[in-house]
């Protein structure tokens, strides 16, 4: 798999801290957030960052400069961070409807609430991006390599470029304007076909039927085609935490802090298990179901508040995951305009990476709050909408939880 994440994907997912309150026709997502999982969302989004500004190093043949340069390439892993980003996305737009107080699924207002949600702040960055792109092109030689993360902003867009971008779902060229936002079309294609799994687990299935489900998601690549849905069952394994999750919270929330440190340990190499394995490599495929299993473990140790967690609670981490979707969105376009003009004059690449992280900062925090804050207070005023006053026989499934 490619480089980049999906972020806020929970790109764009709120967390739910508890059930969803009763009341109403719709189950609809509480407005708090487990403020843990906002912050390793931003986390991650900084890893995938640094990840594509370590693309760029001239690195030298020092001793000290090949050991920087194995470490980072191991901890810094872009593409176990999108396996990520795609359980936490099943994770946290199951939860609200699988609660102790969770009531009926409208597939409709959930499809409207992502459109809402993440479509507005995607035109804008987009539009950002193309603009950068415009303007910087000319100084494209001063990255000083070819097509950098497969990118290559000297190409001509054409209207059928355009189309394919900024309609997200049928597919794009993800070196013309800004690779990432690829895993952002996998989100949306997913979400199409989601809610109706979703739906399944609001019957309380049992282990078998759960296992069954599981099956199901892994045939759906075969069966449905389109660049975003091999990336189906990792989705589906973030619904499966959601389903058991007060359980499994529990469980978690017994065990001694050495345990779950230990656990811990285990998710991250789970996680990051491309760039620890040196004696088998295995399929692709198969690498991101070992990255989603570590995901899903460290999920579950965030939301039962194991003692690790705890350290996300600080006010600057808690920030990076409120701006996360606007900084995954933005940050590698800022990124390689860093690059081309502080390369112009000679820059150090460390100073040009400090350049770079403040620019990405600085851009999605203006889009956070022009565009992707209202959109979330959007998304929410439209939870139900399409069900209000409507017969009960409109709804899909009527699946009481």
């Amino acid at each position: 798999m490619g480089y980049g994440t999906a972020v806020q994907t929970a790109v764009g997912a709120e967390v739910p801290s508890g059930d969803v309150p009763s009341g109403g026709a719709l189950a609809r997502p509480s407005t708090a957030r487990i403020t843990t999982l906002d912050s390793t969302r931003g986390i991650a989004a900084l890893v995938v960052c640094l990840y594509h500004c370590l693309a760029f190093v001239h690195w030298t043949d020092g001793r000290t400069s090949h050991l920087v340069r194995g470490v980072a390439s191991r901890l810094l892993d872009g593409a176990s961070a999108v396996d990520f980003f795609f359980v936490l996305s099943g994770f946290v737009l199951a939860l609200p409807y699988l609660g102790t107080k969770a009531r009926s699924l409208e597939v409709g207002d959930f499809l409207v609430r992502r459109v809402v949600r993440i479509m507005p702040t995607y035109w804008v960055g987009l539009t950002a991006a193309i603009v950068l792109r415009t303007l910087l092109a000319p100084q494209w030689s001063f990255l000083g390599i070819a097509k950098p993360l497969s990118m290559d902003w000297t190409a001509p867009l054409t209207r059928h470029d355009l189309f394919q971008h900024y309609s997200l779902i049928f597919g794009l060229n993800l070196g013309l304007i800004d690779g990432p936002i690829w895993s952002l079309g996998v989100e949306m294609q997913v979400s199409l076909i989601l809610p109706f799994f979703i739906a399944a687990f609001t019957n309380r299935p049992g282990l078998k039927t759960v296992l069954a489900i599981m099956a199901v998601a892994t045939l759906v690549p075969y069966i449905a085609g389109g660049s975003g849905y091999p990336f189906m069952p990792l989705f589906i394994l973030g619904v499966v935490l959601a389903y058991y999750s007060e359980p499994l919270k529990a469980y978690f929330g017994r065990q001694s802090k050495v345990t779950r440190y230990a656990l811990w340990i285990t998710a991250m190499a789970l996680i990051v298990n491309r760039s620890l394995q040196f004696w088998w490599r295995f399929p692709d495929l198969r690498q991101e179901f070992v990255s989603g299993v570590g995901s899903g473990l460290a999920i579950l140790l965030v939301a039962s508040q194991s003692p690790a967690s705890r350290l996300l609670t600080n006010a600057p981490v808690r920030f990076l995951g409120q701006i996360s979707y606007s900084f995954y969105l933005m940050h590698l376009p800022f990124v390689l305009a860093a690059f081309m003009l502080m390369r112009r004059i000679s820059s150090p690449d460390w100073l040009t990476i400090l350049v770079a992280l403040a620019a990405a900062g600085l851009g999605s925090t203006a889009l956070f709050y022009a565009v992707e804050r209202p959109s979330i207070n959007a998304s929410r005023r439209t939870s139900g909408w399409l069900s209000r006053g409507a017969p009960d026989r409109s709804r899909v499934g009527m699946l009481n939880g």
